[in-house]
């Protein structure tokens, strides 16, 4: 997800640099590329740093660092901040950002926020907030569809909460299946840990790894993600539908992108209390939608996929059309770079050429 970003900058002539961040070495760690920041970075200045917030631990000292070589310090928020009344609940103590989040948040001068109810309510706290739905680059739009499809629709994730619930639904039992994901069953995920180990531990043993050694450690880590992604796009292109089950994340998540990569219909829970994500995609034209309190609703929507072939290919191309015309990474980054440049939001939800296929769910 992080290094799809780079694809987005190298798209539009940016120059960067890339410093891989580990929730589980938090920047005060002598084994974290982060700890030594300062002097990798010695002597340069930086238009704008990004972060991803809460998938790494920033401590006080390298966010001063950041602040000091750089005027402009964005900060993405891929999870909803805002807990669901379900999930406060079950957890109370969600009720408020954690402390870690609301520091980090701090030193941010521009919030990208994936939930929009997130960024209406950093703004109204006076923060400089721009929703952000998912993207995905351009290539992998290229992506040719399966000549064969399983007569099942597909589920990718963790399961938690309600997802349990409808995995286990007679009326789901012959048409959705729980997929692994494909490094599940390959050597890749052990050579990424593998590479990453011996990177730390030499940085934790204290050796003074150079330039030139983030370099080839990045090469190696972008040439894995690119192998598994590109294997996971093809293996999602075999199913006849792509469902995402109801999640804490309030907002259509990448599992959408990712359908229109593979050229497949996405099925999606109807996401309540968020009328911009809705608008992004049209309901029956380029994605379906089911009750979150009805697997029958799922059941349904799968059923209309599978015994409906044209309509299901009309929903992927329209599908794909709107991802390509609006959701590439390379739009993204222009639509970011604008929105820090002018304060102006783009407008996610426009149509994006007038002879797109009409079909309507019936």
């Amino acid at each position: 997800i992080h290094l799809g970003l780079e694809e987005g900058l190298e798209a539009h002539g940016i120059d960067f640099m890339t410093l891989p961040a580990t929730y589980e070495l938090p920047s005060s760690y002598r084994a974290s590329w982060l700890y030594h920041a300062r002097r990798l970075c010695e002597g340069q200045k930086f238009d704008q740093i990004w972060f991803f917030l809460r998938h790494a631990q920033f401590d006080e000292a390298f966010l001063d660092w950041a602040a000091d070589v750089a005027p402009v310090r964005v900060g993405y928020i891929m999870e909803s901040l805002t807990p669901s009344p379900e999930q406060l609940q079950a957890a109370p103590h969600l009720a408020g950002i954690e402390p870690f989040m609301e520091r980090q948040m701090q030193y941010m001068t521009h919030i990208l926020a994936f939930d929009e109810r997130d960024s209406d309510e950093i703004q109204a706290r006076g923060g400089r907030a721009m929703w952000c739905p998912w993207a995905i680059p351009q290539r992998f739009l290229s992506t040719l569809p399966a000549l064969h499809r399983k007569p099942q629709a597909a589920f990718l994730g963790a399961v938690y909460g309600k997802r349990q619930q409808f995995l286990q639904h007679p009326s789901l039992k012959e048409k959705l299946v729980r997929v692994p994901r494909i490094e599940a069953h390959s050597e890749l995920p052990e050579l990424f840990d593998n590479v990453a180990m011996y990177c730390h531990a030499r940085l934790h043993n204290g050796e003074l790894l150079s330039i030139a050694d983030l370099r080839d450690y990045l090469k190696i880590v972008r040439r894995i993600r690119r192998t598994i992604f590109d294997q996971y796009i093809a293996m999602l292109s075999h199913w006849s539908a792509n469902v995402v089950l109801p999640a804490n994340f309030r907002g259509y998540s990448n599992r959408i992108v990712e359908s229109a990569a593979a050229r497949l219909p996405a099925i999606s829970w109807d996401i309540p209390d968020r009328p911009r994500n809705r608008a992004l995609f049209e309901p029956g034209r380029e994605i379906l939608l089911f009750d979150p309190e009805s697997p029958e609703s799922l059941a349904a929507c799968i059923e209309q996929v599978l015994d409906e072939p044209e309509f299901a290919r009309n929903l992927a191309r329209n599908l794909h059309e709107k991802v390509l015309f609006h959701h590439t990474t390379e739009i993204r980054i222009e639509e970011i770079l604008r929105w820090i440049a002018t304060g102006r939001e783009p407008a996610y939800m426009q149509s994006p050429r007038a002879e797109i296929l009409d079909v309507r769910a019936r």
